[in-house]
């Protein structure tokens, strides 16, 4: 899947939710493993609205498996022209009004940025509940409401095809009951054949600028610096290094807990003393502190679909792996 980018009520606060039903939860459970199955592995297309209650995109998608690679494109319908075109890991970001087309294997998917993990174990992190059914798309489908268990993550609503098992809606909300984040199709076909030639990252006269960031794949070596505290079931994913200029180094490590995602990015700065800031767009919360460690400047990046209060902790902990971390700094926000 493209990044696990991509989702998802009813919900309530970590503190206090009800007791799961053990027929609730495996039915359920069978719901949400067809729909991953059906994201990876099915050929669908349409059009699909993405964003929160202050800011819409309308984006065209195209998602298809040859020969057992997938292939998926991500076109931008308002706004500024983009293209996003995956073929297996290969990533491209296509800018017709720059002449630029960019690689970069960060880009995600709204329908699959976070979904990494299987039913069973998002059960220890969310209460699972099946709902009712609704018409999506000019499609019925059956709706799944994920619970958190605790305070430092967002709960789900989910509209899964009966048919096809494709999620064909997602909300996330606040601890409120707010929506944050949507995305849902307003057309959508199924299993149609997709020519491959759909999925060309070619472009006649644009020029091609790399991303720069080298990808880790197979078993992820420990990053330079980390997080000393994260939430319970949240597990690294990807962790990417990259030289932009002379004297300045990025990392970026990704986590996830099957569903919610956040990324820490590690900048060397020349000037430390730059102000600190917390900022918030809609679903997306993004703290920004700065810091010394070996008389070299620092800037400390963490930006995640989880509530504010989660990134503040996670980027009060963070540090190179062989600092030691003042207990206070963790035990601040709790």
């Amino acid at each position: 899947m493209i990044a696990r980018l991509l989702l998802v009520i009813c919900c309530l606060s970590g503190a206090a939710h009800a007791e799961s039903d053990p027929q609730q939860e495996q039915n359920a459970r069978v719901w949400l493993d067809k729909m991953s199955r059906a994201l990876n592995e099915r050929n669908y297309q349409g059009v699909l609205i993405y964003g929160d209650p202050s800011a819409w995109d309308t984006l065209s998608i195209k998602h298809s498996v040859i020969d057992g690679t997938e292939y998926e494109k991500l076109e931008h319908l308002t706004g500024l022209p983009r293209k996003i075109i995956r073929r297996g890991h290969d990533i491209t970001c296509i800018h017709p009004g720059d002449h630029v087309v960019r690689t970069d294997p960060n880009i995600t998917n709204p329908l699959t940025q976070s979904l990494v993990l299987s039913s069973s174990e998002l059960t220890n992190l969310y209460d699972l509940q099946v709902g009712g059914h609704e018409r999506i798309a000019d499609r019925i489908a059956q709706r799944i409401n994920v619970l958190p268990k605790d305070k430092y993550r967002y709960g789900y609503s989910l509209w899964v095809d009966m048919q096809s098992g494709l999620l064909l809606r997602s909300d996330l909300l606040s601890e409120r009951g707010e929506v944050l984040e949507r995305f849902q199709f307003a057309q959508v076909e199924i299993d149609g054949d997709i020519p491959i030639s759909e999925f060309d990252d070619t472009d006649a006269g644009h020029r091609i600028e790399g991303h720069g960031l080298a990808s880790e794949t197979g078993m992820i070596q420990p990053a330079l610096w980390e997080p000393g505290w994260i939430p319970r079931g949240f597990m690294m994913t990807t962790r990417h290094e990259q030289e932009q200029a002379a004297q300045h180094h990025q990392t970026m490590v990704m986590y996830t807990d099957g569903l919610a995602a956040f990324t820490l990015f590690v900048d060397n700065i020349a000037d430390s003393r730059m102000p600190d800031m917390n900022k918030r767009w809609g679903a997306t919360a993004a703290v920004v502190r700065h810091m010394k460690f070996n008389d070299n400047g620092y800037r400390i990046t963490v930006v995640g679909e989880v509530p504010m209060a989660t990134v503040q902790k996670i980027a009060l902990s963070v540090r190179p792996i062989l600092a030691a971390v003042p207990s206070g700094l963790i035990n601040e926000l709790e």
